[in-house]
Protein backbone atom coordinates (compact mmCIF):
# COMPACT_ATOMS: atom_id res chain seq x y z
CA UNK A 1 0.00 0.00 0.00
CA UNK A 2 1.23 3.36 -0.84
CA UNK A 3 2.49 5.47 1.83
CA UNK A 4 0.50 8.39 2.08
CA UNK A 5 3.02 12.16 3.26
CA UNK A 6 1.87 13.57 6.42
CA UNK A 7 1.61 17.25 5.49
CA UNK A 8 1.17 19.49 2.78
CA UNK A 9 4.13 21.99 2.17
CA UNK A 10 3.76 24.36 -0.31
CA UNK A 11 6.40 26.11 -2.69
CA UNK A 12 6.07 29.07 -1.30
CA UNK A 13 6.61 27.83 2.19
CA UNK A 14 10.26 26.18 1.01
CA UNK A 15 11.37 29.04 -0.77
CA UNK A 16 10.97 31.30 1.99
CA UNK A 17 13.43 29.39 4.36
CA UNK A 18 15.65 28.77 1.76
CA UNK A 19 15.75 24.96 2.09
CA UNK A 20 16.74 24.15 -1.56
CA UNK A 21 19.64 25.72 -2.54
CA UNK A 22 18.51 25.35 -6.64
CA UNK A 23 15.32 25.26 -8.66
CA UNK A 24 16.69 21.89 -9.72
CA UNK A 25 16.71 20.31 -6.16
CA UNK A 26 13.58 22.18 -5.49
CA UNK A 27 11.35 20.55 -8.46
CA UNK A 28 12.98 17.35 -8.08
CA UNK A 29 11.44 16.98 -4.68
CA UNK A 30 8.13 18.38 -5.59
CA UNK A 31 8.41 15.62 -8.45
CA UNK A 32 9.12 12.69 -5.72
CA UNK A 33 6.52 14.03 -3.34
CA UNK A 34 3.86 14.34 -6.16
CA UNK A 35 4.59 10.76 -7.06
CA UNK A 36 4.97 9.68 -3.07
CA UNK A 37 1.43 11.06 -2.77
CA UNK A 38 -0.22 9.05 -5.98
CA UNK A 39 -1.76 5.67 -6.09
CA UNK A 40 -1.21 5.02 -9.89
CA UNK A 41 1.80 5.57 -12.05
CA UNK A 42 2.38 9.66 -13.30
CA UNK A 43 3.67 11.12 -16.76
CA UNK A 44 5.39 13.84 -17.36
CA UNK A 45 3.09 16.28 -18.51
CA UNK A 46 0.73 15.50 -15.19
CA UNK A 47 3.90 16.38 -13.27
CA UNK A 48 4.30 19.64 -15.59
CA UNK A 49 1.01 20.97 -14.83
CA UNK A 50 1.09 19.51 -11.12
CA UNK A 51 4.48 22.11 -11.05
CA UNK A 52 2.82 24.91 -12.43
CA UNK A 53 -0.26 24.92 -10.19
CA UNK A 54 2.57 25.24 -7.40
CA UNK A 55 3.81 28.41 -9.10
CA UNK A 56 7.08 26.74 -10.88
CA UNK A 57 7.38 27.10 -14.37
CA UNK A 58 9.57 23.93 -15.92
CA UNK A 59 9.43 22.89 -18.60
CA UNK A 60 8.76 19.63 -20.28
CA UNK A 61 12.25 18.84 -21.28
CA UNK A 62 13.26 19.51 -17.50
CA UNK A 63 10.95 17.58 -16.32
CA UNK A 64 11.65 14.47 -18.33
CA UNK A 65 15.34 14.98 -17.24
CA UNK A 66 15.15 15.36 -13.41
CA UNK A 67 12.74 11.86 -13.91
CA UNK A 68 15.66 10.44 -16.32
CA UNK A 69 17.91 11.09 -13.30
CA UNK A 70 15.65 9.68 -10.29
CA UNK A 71 15.39 6.73 -11.89
CA UNK A 72 19.01 6.35 -12.61
CA UNK A 73 19.34 6.97 -8.95
CA UNK A 74 17.02 3.90 -8.12
CA UNK A 75 14.68 6.55 -6.94
CA UNK A 76 11.49 5.92 -9.74
CA UNK A 77 10.55 3.49 -12.06
CA UNK A 78 8.75 3.99 -15.73
CA UNK A 79 5.53 1.65 -15.47
CA UNK A 80 5.68 1.42 -19.65
CA UNK A 81 3.65 3.81 -21.43
CA UNK A 82 1.73 5.01 -18.19
CA UNK A 83 4.62 6.50 -16.80
CA UNK A 84 6.68 6.67 -13.45
CA UNK A 85 5.99 5.48 -9.88
CA UNK A 86 8.25 5.82 -7.14
CA UNK A 87 10.81 2.99 -6.03
CA UNK A 88 10.81 1.44 -2.04
CA UNK A 89 14.31 3.59 -2.55
CA UNK A 90 11.85 6.76 -3.68
CA UNK A 91 9.66 6.33 -1.22
CA UNK A 92 12.36 6.34 2.04
CA UNK A 93 13.83 9.13 0.18
CA UNK A 94 11.17 11.58 0.07
CA UNK A 95 10.14 10.73 3.28
CA UNK A 96 13.18 11.51 5.31
CA UNK A 97 13.50 14.37 2.97
CA UNK A 98 10.07 15.95 3.92
CA UNK A 99 10.47 15.60 7.75
CA UNK A 100 13.66 17.50 7.46
CA UNK A 101 11.84 20.46 5.06
CA UNK A 102 9.08 20.36 7.69
CA UNK A 103 11.31 19.69 10.74
CA UNK A 104 13.52 23.06 9.74
CA UNK A 105 9.97 25.05 8.91
CA UNK A 106 9.34 24.65 12.37
CA UNK A 107 12.40 25.51 13.75
CA UNK A 108 12.37 28.71 11.71
CA UNK A 109 9.25 29.54 12.60
CA UNK A 110 9.52 28.63 16.00
CA UNK A 111 12.95 31.27 16.32
CA UNK A 112 10.33 33.90 14.47
CA UNK A 113 8.21 33.38 17.48
CA UNK A 114 10.54 33.57 20.37
CA UNK A 115 11.87 37.04 19.13
CA UNK A 116 9.56 39.69 21.46
CA UNK A 117 9.04 42.77 20.60
CA UNK A 118 7.66 44.20 23.96
CA UNK A 119 6.90 44.09 26.94
CA UNK A 120 3.49 42.16 26.17
CA UNK A 121 5.27 39.83 24.36
CA UNK A 122 8.62 39.74 26.80
CA UNK A 123 5.36 38.41 29.23
CA UNK A 124 3.75 35.64 26.79
CA UNK A 125 7.88 34.29 26.35
CA UNK A 126 8.60 34.30 30.20
CA UNK A 127 5.04 32.56 30.05
CA UNK A 128 6.28 29.63 27.88
CA UNK A 129 9.45 29.60 30.04
CA UNK A 130 7.61 28.74 33.14
CA UNK A 131 6.15 25.19 31.51
CA UNK A 132 9.75 24.16 30.65
CA UNK A 133 11.60 25.54 33.89
CA UNK A 134 9.27 23.61 35.96
CA UNK A 135 10.19 20.54 34.32
CA UNK A 136 13.28 21.13 33.54
CA UNK A 137 13.75 21.68 37.66
CA UNK A 138 11.41 18.31 38.42
CA UNK A 139 14.23 16.52 36.01
CA UNK A 140 17.43 18.21 37.90
CA UNK A 141 16.44 17.29 40.91
CA UNK A 142 15.96 13.28 39.96
CA UNK A 143 18.88 13.22 37.47
CA UNK A 144 21.64 15.43 38.62
CA UNK A 145 25.36 14.73 39.10
CA UNK A 146 27.57 16.48 41.09
CA UNK A 147 29.64 18.55 38.50
CA UNK A 148 25.73 20.00 37.44
CA UNK A 149 25.51 21.06 41.42
CA UNK A 150 28.78 22.62 41.26
CA UNK A 151 27.71 24.56 38.07
CA UNK A 152 24.58 25.69 40.04
CA UNK A 153 26.41 26.96 43.40
CA UNK A 154 28.97 28.63 41.27
CA UNK A 155 26.03 30.58 38.88
CA UNK A 156 24.52 31.65 42.37
CA UNK A 157 27.50 32.90 43.88
CA UNK A 158 28.28 34.65 40.39
CA UNK A 159 24.54 35.98 40.93
CA UNK A 160 25.24 37.56 44.67
CA UNK A 161 28.97 39.09 43.04
CA UNK A 162 26.79 40.88 40.24
CA UNK A 163 24.08 42.18 42.57
CA UNK A 164 26.68 42.93 45.45
CA UNK A 165 28.82 45.19 42.45
CA UNK A 166 25.25 46.65 41.22
CA UNK A 167 25.78 45.03 38.25
CA UNK A 168 22.64 44.21 35.63
CA UNK A 169 22.04 40.59 37.49
CA UNK A 170 20.01 39.25 34.56
CA UNK A 171 22.37 37.25 32.63
CA UNK A 172 23.81 35.18 35.42
CA UNK A 173 20.29 35.13 36.39
CA UNK A 174 19.60 33.13 33.10
CA UNK A 175 22.72 31.15 33.11
CA UNK A 176 20.86 29.57 36.39
CA UNK A 177 18.38 28.64 34.31
CA UNK A 178 20.34 26.78 31.93
CA UNK A 179 22.17 25.23 34.12
CA UNK A 180 19.43 23.80 35.82
CA UNK A 181 18.07 22.60 32.30
CA UNK A 182 21.59 21.04 31.53
CA UNK A 183 20.95 19.29 34.81
CA UNK A 184 17.67 17.68 33.82
CA UNK A 185 19.94 16.28 30.82
CA UNK A 186 16.86 16.31 28.57
CA UNK A 187 18.07 17.58 25.44
CA UNK A 188 15.09 18.69 23.89
CA UNK A 189 14.14 21.25 27.08
CA UNK A 190 17.75 22.54 27.30
CA UNK A 191 17.33 23.64 23.39
CA UNK A 192 14.12 24.94 23.75
CA UNK A 193 15.16 27.14 26.98
CA UNK A 194 18.01 28.09 25.43
CA UNK A 195 16.57 29.79 22.31
CA UNK A 196 13.87 31.35 24.53
CA UNK A 197 16.41 32.87 27.36
CA UNK A 198 18.45 33.88 24.32
CA UNK A 199 16.00 36.20 22.50
CA UNK A 200 14.61 37.30 26.16
CA UNK A 201 18.40 38.88 26.96
CA UNK A 202 18.45 40.26 23.84
CA UNK A 203 15.37 42.45 24.35
CA UNK A 204 16.06 42.65 27.68
CA UNK A 205 19.11 44.72 26.65
CA UNK A 206 17.17 47.44 25.18
CA UNK A 207 15.21 48.06 28.26
CA UNK A 208 16.91 50.49 30.10
CA UNK A 209 14.71 50.56 33.73
CA UNK A 210 13.27 46.67 33.40
CA UNK A 211 11.97 46.19 36.89
CA UNK A 212 13.71 42.65 37.21
CA UNK A 213 16.93 44.29 37.32
CA UNK A 214 16.00 45.63 40.57
CA UNK A 215 15.27 42.43 42.18
CA UNK A 216 18.21 40.76 41.72
CA UNK A 217 18.69 39.78 45.65
CA UNK A 218 15.35 38.46 45.92
CA UNK A 219 15.57 36.40 42.70
CA UNK A 220 19.31 34.71 44.01
CA UNK A 221 17.10 33.79 46.80
CA UNK A 222 14.30 32.07 44.62
CA UNK A 223 17.63 29.89 42.63
CA UNK A 224 19.23 28.93 46.45
CA UNK A 225 16.14 27.65 47.41
CA UNK A 226 15.37 25.82 43.86
CA UNK A 227 19.30 24.32 43.84
CA UNK A 228 18.78 23.18 47.54
CA UNK A 229 15.90 21.15 46.26
CA UNK A 230 17.77 19.55 43.22
CA UNK A 231 20.69 19.01 45.81
CA UNK A 232 18.44 16.82 48.01
CA UNK A 233 16.51 15.06 45.02
CA UNK A 234 13.31 16.58 45.84
CA UNK A 235 11.31 16.85 42.80
CA UNK A 236 8.49 17.93 44.20
CA UNK A 237 10.08 20.40 46.07
CA UNK A 238 12.27 22.10 43.28
CA UNK A 239 8.51 22.49 40.85
CA UNK A 240 7.28 24.49 43.56
CA UNK A 241 10.25 26.90 44.21
CA UNK A 242 10.77 26.80 40.09
CA UNK A 243 7.35 27.76 40.03
CA UNK A 244 7.19 30.50 42.85
CA UNK A 245 10.24 31.81 41.32
CA UNK A 246 8.90 32.23 37.73
CA UNK A 247 5.77 33.61 39.10
CA UNK A 248 7.10 36.02 40.65
CA UNK A 249 9.00 37.21 37.25
CA UNK A 250 6.30 36.97 35.26
CA UNK A 251 4.07 39.57 38.12
CA UNK A 252 7.09 42.07 37.69
CA UNK A 253 6.34 41.95 34.05
CA UNK A 254 2.69 42.29 34.43
CA UNK A 255 3.43 45.68 36.91
CA UNK A 256 5.65 47.31 34.58
CA UNK A 257 3.53 46.30 31.49
CA UNK A 258 0.28 48.31 33.46
CA UNK A 259 2.28 50.91 34.83
CA UNK A 260 3.71 51.71 31.69
CA UNK A 261 0.45 51.18 29.79
CA UNK A 262 -1.01 54.30 32.22
CA UNK A 263 1.81 56.59 31.47
CA UNK A 264 1.12 56.17 28.07
CA UNK A 265 -2.23 56.83 28.54
CA UNK A 266 -2.12 59.62 30.84
CA UNK A 267 -0.01 61.14 27.45
CA UNK A 268 -2.74 60.88 25.04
Amino acid sequence: MKKRMNKSVSVQQIDEYHFFSTKGELTEYLLLKKMAESETPLGSWVLKAMLEENGLDVSIATVGRILKALDAKKHSKLIDNQGRILTEKGEHHVTNLTEEVERMMLHNHLMKASKPQDLAELHDLVLARKTIECETARLAAIRAEPHHLDALYQSIHQHEHDVSNKKDPNPIACDFHEKVAEASKNRFLIASLNILIYEEIKLEAKISDLVTRERGEEYGNHHQLIADAIKNKDPELAVKQMNIHMDTLIRAIEEQSIDETFFKGGDS
